[in-house]
């Protein structure tokens, strides 16, 4: 996101830019392949080469109706009319370069255009396309920012794309955790019943417990003392939880026997 941002920031800064210092366009003689020369208009803008040579690509496609070639370092377009330029069928050539090593940021544009055998036009001899070639140049620049724009918004909609995907997906998610919450509780409750149960059973059979150590005593004592007598409520209570145990034991036989 950052990075698309100082992208951004840096495309209106070239905007801003080009309205203040629109760049001039110079004249003179460039090198061609083959150790050749000739004269050629060039213009430094901001931009990147592959976004500018696409535009300059997009800009000959549509003056011409035909594609550009590349051949020996150059893009050319041979025997071409371009409208914009002039009515002739010309040559025309242009390269797209770094402004320097260092800057990736700016790029430098030259175009040649021939009337044929080499015959490399001049504003002295050829004004009136030379001028028209200048003013197309001189419109690279908004031409470049426009370009770049829609990259970068282009690049902006796949990432709020992919963004609405993961939030789409979280979505999913809360409503697979809500169900599982759902019946984590519905365990949960169910748990701490059955612990409030057991704790009632534990507490019973403490009690029952007691009971029998008491009855214990009583019988060892009347076993030390057999002239003594045992409390009447001690006995019914043995008589009792010993019925109980008895019919426990009964029952446990009974299933056994199933």
């Amino acid at each position: 996101m950052r990075n698309t941002y100082l992208i951004a920031t840096t495309i209106f800064l070239f905007l801003f830019q080009t309205n203040l210092f629109a760049q001039d366009v110079m004249e003179g003689i460039e090198d061609l392949p083959k150790k050749e020369k000739g004269n050629a208009l060039s213009i430094t803008v901001e931009g990147e080469v592959r976004n500018v040579q696409e535009v300059m690509d997009q800009l000959f496609k549509e003056g011409t109706g035909s594609k550009v070639r590349p051949k020996s370092g150059l893009r050319m377009a041979q025997g071409a009319r371009f409208g914009e330029i002039s009515s002739k069928t010309l040559d025309y050539m242009y390269r797209v370069e770094r402004a320097s090593r260092k800057d990736k940021l700016r790029s430098t544009v030259t175009l040649f255009i021939s009337s044929g055998n080499g015959n490399y036009m001049t504003s002295e001899e050829f004004p009136d396309e030379m001028e028209a070639a200048k003013a197309m140049l001189e419109g690279l620049q908004l031409n470049v920012n426009i370009y770049e724009m829609e990259l970068l918004i282009g690049e902006q909609e796949k990432l709020i794309g992919k963004e609405e995907k993961t939030y789409e997906g979280l979505q999913r998610d809360s409503v697979k955790l809500e169900q599982v919450l759902l019946e984590t509780q519905a365990s949960l409750d169910e748990n701490k019943a059955d612990q409030s149960n057991q704790r009632s059973k534990i507490s019973t059979e403490k009690e029952r417990l007691e009971t029998f150590k008491l009855q214990l005593d009583e019988l060892r004592n009347r076993k030390d003392n057999p002239d003594g007598t045992i409390d009447d409520e001690i006995l019914d209570a043995l008589d009792e939880e010993g019925s109980d145990i008895i019919e426990e034991d009964g029952d446990d036989g009974d299933d056994g026997g199933k």
